[in-house]
């Protein structure tokens, strides 16, 4: 959530094309990651993923959806790790608040 000069929180506007832009530009690089991490993953990872799906489902019923989300971003982020090109996960890391919730 975006601040301002003093320490408060405001709220972003998003206009039908900012959520197209950043729906978009979401799926592109989760594609490219995908793709990659394909090509490169290894039996270790594929175990590492599985247990963080598997934290995921543990989650009781009418946990915060933070729970969640935090998870989603983790099973995410060890994706773009694994497909092993700098700059897509350097682009991936400096959008995460905006890609959550998507």
């Amino acid at each position: 959530m975006p601040s301002d000069v003093a320490g408060g929180a405001f709220v972003t506007t998003l206009t039908r094309r900012d959520i197209e832009e950043v729906y978009t530009l979401r799926v592109a690089l989760e594609q490219l990651a995908m793709r990659r991490a394909a090509e490169r993953i290894t039996g270790e990872q594929v175990e590492s993923l599985d247990r963080i799906l598997e934290t995921m489902k543990a989650i009781p019923a009418g946990s915060p959806v933070s729970a969640a989300v935090e998870l989603d971003l983790v099973f995410h982020d060890r994706i773009f790790e694994i497909a092993d090109h700098g700059r897509l996960l350097r682009s991936w890391q400096s959008w995460p608040l905006s890609f959550a919730f998507w």
